[in-house]
């Protein structure tokens, strides 16, 4: 909700304020992929160690260098119409999971509940079906129609990092396929604020159709309209 938050400086402050709530046997477990949270973490290094926390790592492209008490490396194996496959080393051992979900994206949030797991003690058996046995929840890359060989995701996908990354997944799963994107722009402010940023992600696909804004709690502000003309014709593409 980035209408909330003056700048990328305040957002990383919430996080900051959110991760100094910890109590009891603190335990951090944090993306490695995302520039941002590297920053969060030099920036509390002293209070993460004077607090005893313990930091876990995990990543699939980009290594932290950082004091952490683990770190987990990932390494994709597959991504199929079906699942995804990646392999888990930390020091010397090694794991092969499958979860039934596609994207780098789904691997990356399943690995934060992974380790969550095992630091619970629950069982590494357990953990493996669990995933291999989950297929997702309504509204992220929900596939919801196969009409003669035309797939129909639904994706609730309402910042461009994630329209983006909807839109990579896909191209990972379906290679040579052509993608359509239906986008329906959510809440004005958010539009306007990160309208380069749409353009930017909307690129990846081969076609794209704008819809109205769906306004959600702006409905009633009088906010100035977004010019969707505009948006088209930044994204350049038919």
């Amino acid at each position: 909700h980035p209408e909330f938050f003056k700048d990328i400086n305040e957002v990383k402050d919430s996080f900051k304020n959110f991760i100094k709530k910890l109590k009891g046997s603190k335990i951090l477990i944090v993306n490695e992929d995302s520039a941002a949270i590297g920053e969060i973490l030099y920036e509390l290094k002293n209070w993460l160690k004077t607090e005893g926390v313990k930091v876990i790592g995990y990543y699939i492209n980009n290594k932290l260098e950082f004091p952490f008490n683990t770190e987990y490396r990932v390494k994709l194996n597959s991504n199929t119409p079906e699942y995804s496959s990646f392999k888990v080393i930390s020091e010397d051992k090694e794991n092969n999971f499958k979860i039934g979900l596609i994207g780098q994206h789904n691997v990356q949030n399943s690995l934060g509940v992974l380790i969550a797991a095992l630091e619970l003690g629950v069982d590494i058996d357990i953990i493996k079906n669990s995933f291999e046995n989950f297929k997702g929840i309504g509204r992220r890359l929900e596939l919801i129609a196969n009409i003669d060989e035309i797939k129909v995701f639904d994706d609730f996908a309402h910042h461009p990092t994630a329209v983006a990354i909807t839109l990579d997944s896909i191209r990972l799963s379906y290679p040579g396929k052509k993608v359509f994107a239906i986008f329906e722009p959510h809440q004005l402010s958010r539009t306007k604020l990160f309208f380069h940023e749409f353009a930017t992600a909307l690129k990846k696909a081969d076609r794209v159709i704008i819809t109205r804004p769906f306004l959600g709690r702006e409905a009633n502000k009088n906010l100035e309209p977004v010019d969707l003309d505009m948006l088209s014709d930044e994204i350049g593409i038919n």
